[in-house]
């Protein structure tokens, strides 16, 4: 049975129904004999054999000539239903077989693989494309469910694409309109600062100062705009290296920092080894920095520190804080996709994992522990050209 399975549609139909004419063969030559040996029974005397022709009755003897006597019916209405079932038991038997033949062949060839068939339609039609059709039959059919299968496998594969698509854009999105709270809190503090310092005498530089800060923060938000506008996700930011003077770079996070104490009242430092130039792309590794000092200024209990390395052509920019640290969920955790320990005040859990993607252009990653004293300690390199 199972060799008929594998065998194309037609074949199988041959098979099927060559064996089925060939037991109703079989099974109407018995029944006709036992007929004809009965029916020999209800005759007195009793033939050799007999022969209908119309409605004639001829005995015969085993020369094959007929009897000089006529044999006269014992039974004559068992007799003539002998005769009728004699009529009729081809038809019976042969239809029987054929409708027999045709059951079992739908039942074993068709039914299960158009059930699987039905079963797959009924799966795509609710959405639903996690399942996986197995069909072991060879036949036109088996093929059919094949095909359906590696369809359905094609269209997993393209949703999961366009789901990933529209994930990571959904990621910029939120990564950049949250961000953009920092800019904007730079830029509405320094207003702040410049007018103060537009009362008070010899504040050129100071004044000066501020306006870079403000320049900075403008450019940040034209850059994210402009993210949001041509990317499609995280993965199109083009590098864009410019000459970044570590002291400045110190300088304008001292600035920035101290507008956000004003809300946080923590302590802020920024220490660095070296106050050379260096060519990087300072709005993404300023939006890295901001992500960075922004989640160790909601932990830290009173303080927060930047130290930046410059060892040959590699920078390193180590934040520390002084609160309770990472717990050991948020050591294996802390960079995934919207984990937080404190969504309860609307913190989604992306920051960490948007500036890994961000540093992902530099083939870079953050690495994050807890120093001696408890408190949480995030870091990153990037190479650098002097």
């Amino acid at each position: 049975m199972e060799k008929i399975k594998q065998h194309s549609i037609f074949i199988s139909l041959i098979l099927y129904f060559g064996i089925a004419l060939l037991l109703a063969e079989v099974i109407y030559l018995g029944v006709s004999r036992c007929i004809d040996t009965t029916m020999l029974n209800l005759l007195d005397p009793k033939p050799d054999s007999l022969i209908f022709q119309g409605n004639m009755l001829i005995t015969l003897s085993n020369s094959g000539s007929p009897n000089d006597s006529m044999s006269s019916v014992t039974s004559p209405s068992l007799f003539q239903l002998l005769r009728i079932v004699k009529t009729i038991s081809p038809i019976l038997i042969f239809g029987v077989s054929i409708l027999l033949a045709a059951f079992i062949y739908h039942k074993i060839k068709l039914k299960k693989q158009f059930d699987l068939l039905q079963y797959g339609m009924d799966k795509i039609a609710n959405q639903d494309l996690d399942f996986k059709l197995e069909c072991h039959n060879k036949d036109e059919i088996g093929m059919l469910c094949n095909s359906f299968d590696h369809m359905r496998e094609e269209l997993q594969n393209t949703f999961q694409k366009l789901w990933e698509a529209e994930e990571k854009q959904n990621l910029l999105f939120r990564a950049f309109t949250h961000d953009l709270r920092t800019p904007l809190t730079i830029l509405k503090g320094n207003n702040d600062v410049i007018r103060y310092l537009l009362n008070s005498k010899d504040q050129k530089e100071n004044i000066k100062k501020s306006l870079n800060l403000s320049d900075d923060a403008i450019q940040r938000i034209e850059v994210y705009t402009n993210a949001l506008k041509n990317f499609k996700d995280i993965d199109q930011w083009e590098l864009q290296s410019t000459p970044v003077h570590l002291f400045e770079l110190k300088e304008n996070l001292i600035h920035q920092n101290q507008i956000w104490k004003k809300d946080t009242n923590k302590n802020f430092e920024v220490e660095s080894n070296s106050e050379a130039e260096c060519y990087f792309d300072p709005v993404l590794i300023q939006l890295v920095l901001d992500k960075l000092i922004e989640n160790a200024m909601r932990f830290a209990k009173s303080k927060v520190s930047v130290i930046m390395h410059l060892e040959d052509k590699q920078l390193t920019f180590v934040i520390k804080d002084n609160g309770d640290g990472f717990s050991p969920e948020a050591l294996k955790c802390a960079s995934d996709i919207f984990y937080s320990t404190d969504k309860a005040r609307d913190h989604s859990g992306i920051g960490l994992a948007i500036a890994n993607k961000l540093l992902d252009k530099y083939n870079s990653h953050i690495v994050i522990s807890n120093s001696k004293d408890g408190g949480a300690v995030v870091s990153f390199s990037i190479n650098v050209e002097n």
